[in-house]
């Protein structure tokens, strides 16, 4: 994994990512989170049964598309169905718009750091309302400009999506610096088992589904909340 991945995976990006909890924030009110071992089960269920088999098809995809998009720009109608593929499956309006603003900031930061990764047209997409703007298609492109393989571009997102909200968990619930440490260790091998399934099985679309209802549940909850430290 390259130093400039490695820049982008770092918690101090501004891509707005400490903003949300895509439901977590709700589990922990509610008592479904009490500990770092329910943590550990939420963020389990969150990967394996949540990003796995859409964000990441989606990472896979988009891989493959970046590859080949210098080749072939009608790749860019592929882009803007998946580009909508991950926007409509997301069943919480939270988590949808959470998503939409988390990935256009991710856009806007690669661009300005590396304004020759030839990502400007799905910035216009998004103006003209073709596209909605997802972090995954920004974080393929990103990786295969930087040479990364897939099987690092997938666990590196998975990373970064299971880091942001342990950083969150610290922030809303009794769980100290070292003890989510501890968590997110535990849920490293979780993250590379799942990316490495996905690189090495590469799912086609059909293969697209979310069985994390719970946490889906529990995002559209999350605007009746009491108080909210989060916007998802």
């Amino acid at each position: 994994m390259s130093l400039p991945l490695l820049q982008l995976l770092d918690s101090a990006c501004p891509t707005g990512a400490f903003s949300h909890s895509f439901g977590m924030e709700t589990a922990i009110q509610e008592g479904s989170i009490v500990n770092s071992d329910g943590l550990l089960e939420w963020l389990t269920v969150y990967l394996q049964q949540g990003l796995a088999m859409t964000d990441g098809i989606a990472l896979s995809l988009a891989y493959s598309y970046a590859d080949a998009i210098l080749e072939n720009t009608t790749i860019w109608q592929n882009i803007a169905a998946l580009d909508r593929r991950l926007y409509i499956s997301k069943l919480a309006r939270e988590s949808r718009d959470g998503s939409v603003k988390i990935g256009k900031r991710y856009l806007d930061l690669v661009l300005q750091l590396y304004p020759e990764i030839p990502l400007q047209h799905y910035r216009e997409q998004i103006r003209q309302h073709i596209c909605t703007g997802n972090s995954c298609i920004v974080h393929a492109f990103v990786c295969v400009f930087l040479k990364e393989t897939l099987e690092s571009t997938i666990s590196s997102y998975f990373y970064t999506s299971v880091n942001s909200l342990v950083q969150n968990a610290i922030r809303s619930m009794s769980l100290g610096q070292t003890e989510g440490q501890k968590v997110l260790r535990r849920m490293l091998p979780v993250i590379a088992d799942t990316a490495n399934g996905i690189a090495w099985k590469k799912p086609s679309i059909d293969g697209w589904h979310s069985n994390h209802i719970f946490q889906e549940i529990a995002s559209m909850r999350h605007e009746h909340l009491y108080s909210r430290l989060f916007m998802s």
